[in-house]
C-alpha cells in the first residue's frame, strides 16, 4: 500500500536533485558571463576566473587551459596554467 507513495517520493527526490544541479550550472554560467563583462582588459584574469568557476562547479582538484597560438598552425599550445584547489 505504501509502495506507490515511496515510488513517488523517490521520483520527486530525483527530480529535485536534477533541477538543483541544473540551477547550479546555470548560476555558474551566469557568474562566468558576469566576470567576462567586469574584466575585459586582461585575458589572463578572465581565463583564471573562468577556470576557478569551472573547478568549483566540477569539484575537481586541478584545472588547466591550453590556448592555441594560431588557428591555422598545427596543434601548438602556448599556455598551460594549472589552478590548485582553493
Amino acid at each position: 500500500m505504501y509502495l506507490p507513495f515511496c515510488g513517488i517520493a523517490i521520483s520527486n527526490a530525483q527530480l529535485f536533485a536534477a533541477s538543483r544541479k541544473e540551477y547550479d550550472r546555470s548560476r555558474a554560467l551566469l557568474e562566468v558571463v558576469n566576470d567576462l563583462f567586469e574584466e575585459q582588459t586582461d585575458l589572463e584574469k578572465i581565463v583564471r576566473k573562468i577556470m576557478h568557476r569551472a573547478q568549483t562547479l566540477l569539484k575537481c582538484e586541478r584545472c588547466s587551459v591550453q590556448l592555441l597560438e594560431d588557428i591555422e598552425s598545427p596543434v601548438h599550445f602556448t599556455r598551460f596554467a594549472p589552478l590548485p584547489l582553493t
